[in-house]
């Protein structure tokens, strides 16, 4: 089971929206919904807005800088 990051408190108004953060790489906010469904973004990084709507810790980028980074050296 991976560690859960603690993360600092913000308002959800500071959260972003999965455009804003696929956006940070160059692709569409479809990649961010299927990073979170397929479990590539941890749950604690995600808060759901209502039925459809979700917003994503800032730290999440450079979570995903990250994860990236490993992938490719991998």
């Amino acid at each position: 089971m991976a560690q859960q990051i603690e993360l600092p408190n913000l308002p959800i108004e500071k959260w972003l929206s999965p455009k804003e953060v696929a956006g940070h790489f160059g692709l569409s906010a479809f990649s961010a919904y299927r990073w979170v469904n397929e479990g590539m973004i941890p749950d604690h990084f995600v808060r759901y807005c209502g039925t459809w709507r979700m917003r994503l810790h800032p730290d999440v980028v450079s979570y995903l800088q990250k994860k990236f980074h490993e992938l490719r050296t991998v």
